[in-house]
């Protein structure tokens, strides 16, 4: 519903602005705030492994073959 909708925007805009607060007010003090992620408690994604010709060639021909390739 469009309520929902504008009701999670308001909560979205408020948070953003008492965030904003916090980190001038750390800031400010002159200590250093701590990093976004780890307020939003956010898992560190880990690196993504590089893949050999051959395995995409291989991704390649599976994705082929799903896809209806001849």
């Amino acid at each position: 519903m469009k309520i929902d909708g504008f009701e999670r925007e308001e909560e979205r805009k408020i948070t953003t602005a008492y965030m904003n607060a916090y980190w001038t007010a750390v800031w400010m003090s002159g200590k250093k705030p701590e990093s976004l992620d780890k307020i939003l408690n956010r898992k560190k994604i880990p690196d993504k492994k590089s893949m050999s010709d051959e395995q995409i060639l291989g991704q390649i021909k599976i994705l082929h073959k799903i896809f209806g390739g001849e």
